[in-house]
């Protein structure tokens, strides 16, 4: 089942390498795990976070290794 997290996945590039990013709304999960979620085009996708920023009322959650579809729309 996914969490209750759900918004828009968006590649954010540092250093010329690009990192797949969750830009959602809720309270920040903790660095470290794996979190499971709902994006906007229906598919679930899991991936382990790297970091997450507080962007002025959304969250901006980082993932390190990419991001693996577990369940498709």
């Amino acid at each position: 089942m996914a969490e209750k997290y759900s918004g828009k996945i968006i590649q954010q590039t540092i250093e010329g390498r690009g990192y797949p990013c969750l830009l959602c709304t809720g309270e920040a999960p903790q660095k470290g795990k794996k979190l499971k979620f709902t994006a906007d085009n229906g598919t679930t996708y899991e991936g382990k976070i790297t970091d997450v920023i507080d962007a002025g009322g959304e969250l901006l959650i980082e993932f390190s290794e990419g991001l693996m579809p577990v369940k498709r729309a």
